[in-house]
């Protein structure tokens, strides 16, 4: 074969990859539209390949990679020997993605700290306005554990599980799903801050009593004070970062 004519072979292949993946995309889209009209609860199973080809009329080789892009974005599960079922893409997908997209776009910190500040002092409100007797008795708790912890790496955790108790007080699901897609950040700005107060000598009680404020707060459903506690708690955070 000549070089020309190879050429052309692989232009032509080229296109019809591009074609291909191009109905896959659709396809992709068709079965998020079949899994909602049809009201596919998680764990339900879809239509097998051959009868998903013929319901789009592409071949079963575009309903496969249809299929394993979604399966990729946490939307189905898929294991040998079985048809593909509903899954509900959860905040480790979404950490997934968002991990990529901050490293591939060369995201700012400050731009990581200026989310978490908007959805904290937004979960702060909506705590103070929602919250009810059982959900403030967990946070209390959490609050509890922060203040008995013995050591950095139970700390953090504490911490971490009383803002997400805060946040799940709310009653606002996609604020607690986009902070937990968040948390290894959100983990590494708190080890960093922690082991420079830590450097000076300083101790963690100010910190804690910033958390007591926003807490107490909350249970008074004062949201004006929840949301001023959080942000005076979030800036020094912020400002240990510098």
């Amino acid at each position: 074969m000549s070089i020309t004519l190879q050429k052309r072979v692989l232009v032509t292949q080229a296109k019809l990859q591009l074609t291909r993946r191009s109905l896959a995309e659709q396809v992709s889209e068709a079965l998020v539209d079949l899994i909602l009209d049809t009201g596919l609860q998680e764990g339900d199973a879809l239509p097998s390949t051959a009868d998903l080809s013929e319901r789009f009329g592409v071949s079963r080789t575009v309903i496969r990679e249809a299929l394993a892009a979604l399966a990729g974005r946490g939307v189905l599960t898929r294991s040998q020997g079985r048809e593909s079922v509903v899954a509900t893409p959860g905040a480790e997908d979404l950490m997934r993605l968002l991990q990529f997209r901050v490293h591939r776009d060369d995201v700012e910190l400050a731009d990581i700290i200026d989310v978490r500040t908007a959805l904290e002092e937004t979960a702060a409100r909506r705590a103070a306005e929602n919250a009810t007797d059982e959900d403030i008795v967990v946070i209390r708790e959490h609050l509890d554990t922060l203040a008995n912890v013995k050591s950095d790496a139970a700390y953090h955790r504490a911490d971490i599980a009383l803002h997400r108790a805060i946040a799940v007080a709310s009653g606002n699901p996609l604020v607690v799903m986009i902070l937990d897609s968040l948390v290894d950040f959100l983990r590494q700005l708190r080890v960093t801050a922690t082991k420079k107060r830590q450097a000076r000598g300083e101790s963690l009680e100010p910190v804690f009593e910033q958390h007591r404020a926003i807490v107490e707060a909350i249970a008074a459903h004062d949201g004006d004070a929840a949301v001023a506690a959080m942000r005076d708690h979030l800036a020094t955070a912020s400002a240990e970062l510098d």
